[in-house]
């Protein structure tokens, strides 16, 4: 278990054995290779559940509302103390909630981790050829270590970070209440750059974007 994993779970159990807050917000390992999910703990012993790595990719920000909603058939509610692991990112999506007055800021815990960028599971699969993946971590000098059925892979870790982590101007979770210590990836100084090439196609080009972006969709 990394450094980081490691002191999430302990700034997650001191927070809920003092009763500071109820729940914490946090990612657990999935049920598939390079995948995590979110994980809900409110028993301080349940902390070791809480993992961090590459694979943080969701946005737990999303959970907030409904754990500050009072539930249809309760006579009485009292607005819970809520902790959440956040990344850069996840703190912007806070700030909006807060601005729109979703929950109160006293009622949350943010626990800030820096961010050096999460992995996307189809570019490493790419890159595997045809090797099925098992794991990944971090290595050395910008290196990520994927292992496989066949062994052992490296692999440049800004050759399989998401798009949205490459154009990143806010990696550092600057809202956080307790910040773990480490260095972010660099905020991109240019903004949208996917969106002015965008706009730079021509109207055809436009469409036929749309039309394969629209062909995956299953209608859930």
């Amino acid at each position: 278990m990394n450094a980081d994993a490691d002191k999430i779970r302990e700034i997650a159990k001191q927070l809920l054995a003092e009763g500071t807050v109820e729940v914490v917000v946090g990612y657990e390992e999935g049920s598939l290779p390079l995948r995590t999910r979110p994980c809900f703990v409110t028993d301080p012993d349940d902390t070791d559940r809480l993992v961090w790595n590459a694979s943080c990719r969701n946005n737990l920000a999303v959970y907030l509302r409904p754990l500050f909603e009072k539930p249809a058939r309760a006579k009485e509610f009292t607005l819970p103390k809520v902790g959440i692991v956040a990344k850069g990112c996840d703190c912007k999506s806070i700030v909006g909630l807060l601005k729109e007055h979703q929950f109160p800021r006293e009622n949350l815990v943010i626990i800030g981790v820096p961010c050096a960028g999460m992995v996307n599971p189809d570019k490493i699969k790419a890159a595997l050829d045809g090797a099925s993946p098992v794991s990944c971590s971090d290595g050395d000098n910008g290196v990520v270590v994927v292992t496989t059925d066949a062994g052992e892979k490296k692999l440049d870790r800004e050759d399989c970070l998401q798009e949205a982590c490459l154009e990143c101007n806010h990696p550092s979770p600057e809202l956080a209440d307790v910040e773990l210590e480490g260095s972010s990836r660099p905020a991109v100084g240019e903004k949208y750059a996917r969106v002015a090439e965008f706009e730079a196609r021509s109207p055809q080009e436009k469409w036929q974007y749309v039309v394969e972006e629209m062909s995956r969709c299953i209608r859930c």
